[in-house]
């Protein structure tokens, strides 16, 4: 059985407003881009799994739990990060 090719490619986002251009791993999810790049306090960890929502952000206005994308789908899109109460 043939696995897909693993490619790095490079996205290019804004996070709270300031723009941001990564190279990431094709099979990589953005929440694990995102905890590497940025830290864990801004993105926090999850089950992974989409089940428990603490990953949830705003990507372009809407809700999105980043552990069930792929971070190559960030690519011209906006997020807000975490904020803590």
């Amino acid at each position: 059985m043939l696995r897909p090719r693993i490619e790095e490619v490079t996205v290019r986002f804004t996070v709270d407003g300031e723009e941001h251009a990564v190279a990431v791993y094709s099979d990589e999810s953005a929440l694990r881009a995102l905890q590497q790049r940025f830290g864990r306090p801004r993105f926090p960890s999850s089950c992974e799994q989409g089940l428990c929502g603490t990953c949830e952000t705003v990507v372009d206005g809407r809700p999105t739990r980043l552990c069930l994308i792929a971070a190559a789908r960030l690519d011209g899109l906006s997020l807000q990060s975490f904020q803590p109460p």
